[in-house]
């Protein structure tokens, strides 16, 4: 049988209970069975956690090269007013949403704080 952490990883790459059996050697019973352990959700939220920030990580360093590009597009007196604006519009619509989705992380933080204090 496969341990709690093979299943994990199965489960984080191949993205099914399915595909994870099989790639395991296992009956698909086996792994919800493997799910049913106390420890399990625990452990593969934390495991699904680091997988995102890894992956949040590396498109930080993507988005900076993509803001970089689009500059680059907006700058280039070559390329049409259209094309010019729509990488003005593009990088205008991403801050907007940038900036709102970081208010709002601040707010839920500042409310978690305060209900944590009460």
């Amino acid at each position: 049988m496969a341990s709690q952490e093979q299943i994990i990883a199965g489960l984080l790459v191949n993205g099914t209970v399915t595909a994870t059996a099989e790639q395991l050697g296992m009956s698909r019973a086996g792994i919800y069975k493997a799910m049913q352990a106390e420890s399990f959700n625990e452990e593969y939220s934390k495991a699904k956690q680091h997988l995102l920030q890894e992956v949040c990580n590396n498109l930080v360093s993507t988005l900076l090269e993509a803001v970089d590009v689009t500059k680059s597009i907006m700058n280039n007196t070559d390329n049409s007013p259209q094309i010019r604006l729509n990488a003005v519009g593009l990088l205008f619509n991403t801050c907007i949403r940038l900036t709102e989705q970081t208010e709002v992380l601040q707010r839920i933080e500042k409310l978690e704080r305060s209900v944590s204090d009460e």
